[in-house]
């Protein structure tokens, strides 16, 4: 095994990559990232008006298939390969919320409205973008990222943003979700 030190070139790392790992130097037998585990506080969890709310909780177990929580990785394993890591409550976190869907932080305000239907706000500009924005739908949902149909009306507690395709380099359209196109997103 060859322990000599490295540059950073040699790993293909710039200050760039490198993000809060400033400091990284090759020779560290740790990962960056490793290492970060070791100090890190537990990830928040979903607070408990939110948890707790009997109309979410009814969206929910109503629709489940509507809320998968979709990961390239094998949970049960993964816990299985941390379970003596020494920061239990940070990997125990992450195991939860691997198995239940991570917190986003978002802020529960209660004078938002209980849906919100903008979906509309951005008219397509063309019938090749309407085209690829159907295209791209159908094969996000066949990939599990995006629901299928459930009906017309949003279920409670349910927002829907805009989309619209961007045009990039050679004619090819980029799928856009606004998340900032109303003041109650």
């Amino acid at each position: 095994m060859d322990l000599e030190p490295r540059s950073k070139e040699t790993f293909g790392l710039h200050s760039s990559h490198l993000r809060n790992f400033q400091q990284f130097s090759p020779s560290f037998s740790l990962s960056p990232v490793l290492s970060y585990t070791l100090h890190a506080k537990p990830l928040l969890s979903v607070p408990p008006e939110v948890k707790n709310d009997p109309i979410l909780r009814s969206v929910i177990d109503s629709n489940p298939h509507l809320f998968k929580i979709v990961t390239p990785i094998n949970v049960d394993i993964f816990e299985c390969y941390v379970s003596l890591h020494s920061n239990q409550p940070f990997t125990l976190s992450v195991c939860e919320d691997l198995h239940y869907g991570f917190w986003s932080q978002a802020s529960v305000c209660p004078d938002y409205p209980p849906t919100l239907d903008v979906s509309d706000q951005h008219p397509h500009q063309s019938t090749a973008e309407e085209l690829f924005i159907y295209q791209q739908h159908d094969q996000e949902v066949a990939l599990g990222c995006f629901s299928p149909a459930f009906g017309p009306d949003l279920l409670p507690d349910m927002y829907s943003m805009p989309v619209h395709a961007v045009l990039k380099v050679e004619q090819d359209f980029h799928l856009v979700t606004n998340h900032s196109c109303s003041e109650f997103c």
